[in-house]
């Protein structure tokens, strides 16, 4: 450590440091954080700090970064982290009451817990931020050359761009959020997933086990606010396109009693054989495709077109769901191979 320190007696924020800071094989605890074996070289200079190597591990993940710190007061970051092999779980620790705020669940809504609001430092910065890791997985989501590139202004997330493979799969997030009401969150979210397996992604976003198995081909547009479920739902607006399979629709969640429904309701109507209620309330119904465009405005989901192909049934329908107070309203088409 080579430093010179000038601090001016009243005015602390005005305090300056000139020198290079070096570090080797640190060691730190906090609650949530370890920090071991790391290295660091930082050059001072004025109210800049450069972070020439930044190199160790924290909670056993190892992480490498450069960068830059302007105006401690008001901080300016420009930062740039990476890692050969990362498991975000280690690194994101999500809480029981984080996870039930943000969207449908299909538990009932429980009042969202007041957060505190942003720390006043958060509410001055700035930040240019980029993450690339070579490998690493999250929820048990597995990936491949991940880039993560967000700017951040004053408690806004302008714009973030998030990249990464995962098997023969692609995922693209490109969005935004407001950070400045912690517990309503406005974001809006544009993805562009690809061959990406549906149980993988539904655990990676903390929904329920999906009542659909396969591949999912997405894309689309999205926004709203963050809150309990009623609320989050009721501030969706936007358009998904999807494209499933080939899988199986079994009877999990929602998706697959509504499906245990309209197959039950058409068998006893003679539509369909009763059999294949039967053995879709007990193995599921294979599938080869399904595909679907969906438009979301004000707590309503408008099913512009939706088919299923399947190995014992086609389906097509049309129609609205009220997603607050749970009502659907459908056009159907079916029909047995």
């Amino acid at each position: 450590m080579d430093l010179d320190v000038y601090i001016p007696y009243g005015e602390p924020t005005k305090s300056r440091l000139k020198g290079m800071l070096t570090a080797r094989q640190v060691n730190l605890d906090t609650r949530d954080y370890t920090v071991r074996k790391t290295d660091a070289d930082i050059d001072l200079s004025g109210n800049t700090a450069v972070i020439k190597r930044l190199k160790g591990m924290l909670n056993d993940q190892p992480l490498s970064a450069n960068g830059q710190l302007t105006n401690p007061a008001a901080p300016d970051i420009r930062l740039a982290v990476t890692s050969p092999n990362v498991n975000l779980d280690r690194l994101l620790p999500a809480t029981q009451a984080e996870a039930e705020s943000f969207g449908p669940t299909g538990k009932p809504d429980k009042p969202v817990p007041k957060k505190s609001d942003l720390p006043p430092i958060a509410k001055k910065a700035r930040a240019n931020v980029t993450v690339t890791a070579e490998k690493g997985q999250y929820r048990g989501l597995a990936f491949q050359n991940l880039t993560f590139k967000a700017l951040y202004e004053m408690g806004v997330v302008k714009t973030y761009d998030l990249q990464f493979g995962s098997g023969q799969g692609r995922v693209a997030l490109l969005g935004s959020a407001d950070m400045r009401t912690p517990n309503r969150i406005p974001f809006s979210i544009t993805p562009n997933i690809s061959a990406i397996t549906i149980e993988q992604l539904a655990s990676a976003i903390g929904l329920p086990e999906s009542s659909v198995t396969g591949l999912i081909f997405l894309k689309g547009q999205l926004s709203g606010r963050t809150g309990a479920r009623k609320a989050f739902l009721g501030s969706l607006d936007g358009h998904l396109d999807a494209q499933m399979g080939p899988g199986r629709f079994r009877k999990i969640g929602q998706a697959g009693e509504l499906m245990a429904k309209i197959l039950s309701l058409t068998s006893v109507q003679g539509i369909l054989s009763g059999s294949l209620f039967r053995d879709f309330d007990k193995e599921g119904l294979n599938y080869q495709t399904i595909t679907a465009q969906t438009a979301f405005s004000k707590g309503q989901l408008d099913i512009k077109g939706f088919q299923l192909k399947g190995d014992a049934v086609n389906m097509a329908a049309q129609g609205r769901v009220d997603m607050v107070d749970e009502q659907l309203h459908l056009a159907m088409n079916l029909g047995t191979l």
